[in-house]
């Protein structure tokens, strides 16, 4: 049985947590932008009333 090298040791858990930087990063510009667009949804949904919506389909 080899015993790995603390170089190696130390490079894979470099690689292991930019990964996860990675991951994590695009998982909270996710929310965000989930988040800002239930706010502009929110937003808009006093202004659309049912007879606005019914003038414009027929």
């Amino acid at each position: 049985m080899t015993v790995p090298h603390r170089s190696d040791m130390d490079q894979a858990t470099g690689e292991s947590s930019r990964f996860v930087k990675i991951i994590a990063s695009i998982a909270t510009l996710g929310a965000l932008l989930f988040g800002y667009d239930t706010g502009v949804i929110s937003g808009a949904l006093p202004f659309l009333t049912a007879s606005r919506i019914k003038a414009a389909l027929g």
